[in-house]
């Protein structure tokens, strides 16, 4: 059950186009040096990972960086990566944390030991460096309209608005659509006999001075057909 308690807590904490990046000037107080803020971080307490100051996008708008989960059915042993992926939505650099099977083979017994924090050790020099060569903006988080949990496809914050429904991502800005993507049928979990898991929108965080976004797909799932690993993707203007 403790399994559970954790990857429950890190779920709760845990595409694109062809266009050229947004730059976007500012780093220190006068614009250079340091990032004026902190490093996001990987952490790690009885409840399970957390990622302060994730997902984030570089200043420059040229990459996302989050924290992403695998499914792991009944068992829900924690596990993390952290992913940078590209406007065009391209997986350019990922970091293993804790992988599902190693968290009894490799890792050995206990929850903490020196493996696991020299895995976030690394993780979080990663997020350092990065950080420090193209300081990591936290992105804005939409809230989603879970009205009807089972089909819930739009998000919101102030003026933006995001809607993936038929296999299109709409993003307005007062109102105003500024853009459009056909999302591809991976973006579905496959149907089988035995299982349909459909897809939904789990969570959307959008930046509108960088023109990009990043998306989270779930699925719904049943105590006989687990839900599959989220999907996150990245969508550009």
């Amino acid at each position: 059950m403790r399994h559970l308690a954790l990857v429950s807590s890190l779920c709760l904490a845990a595409c694109g186009s062809s266009h050229k990046a947004v730059v976007v000037e500012g780093r220190g107080s006068d614009g250079g040096g340091e990032p004026a803020t902190p490093a996001p971080e990987v952490t790690l307490d009885d409840h399970g990972f957390r990622t302060p100051g994730l997902p984030a996008v570089s200043m420059d708008g040229a990459r996302v960086v989050f924290g992403e989960t695998e499914s792991d059915g009944g068992r829900g042993y924690p596990n993390l990566r952290v992913v940078a992926r590209d406007r065009n939505d391209k997986v350019i650099e990922s970091i293993t944390v804790l992988k599902v099977s190693e968290l009894e083979n490799a890792m050995g017994p206990g929850w903490r030991n020196p493996k696991l924090d020299a895995r976030i050790s690394a993780a979080n020099a990663w997020l350092a460096k990065s950080h420090k060569s193209s300081a990591l903006v936290t992105l804005p988080q939409l809230v989603v309209d879970s009205t009807d949990g089972y089909t819930q496809h739009a998000a919101s914050a102030g003026p933006v608005f995001l809607d993936w429904s038929n296999d299109t991502v709409t993003i307005k800005l007062s109102g105003k659509v500024v853009t459009t993507y056909a999302s591809p049928l991976t973006w579905h979990a496959p149907n089988t006999a035995k299982c349909q898991n459909p897809a939904k929108l789990g969570a959307a965080w959008v930046d509108a001075e960088r023109k990009i976004a990043l998306v989270q797909i779930i699925y719904n799932g049943t105590d006989m057909c687990w839900e599959p690993s989220p999907q996150h993707h990245v969508i550009s203007w």
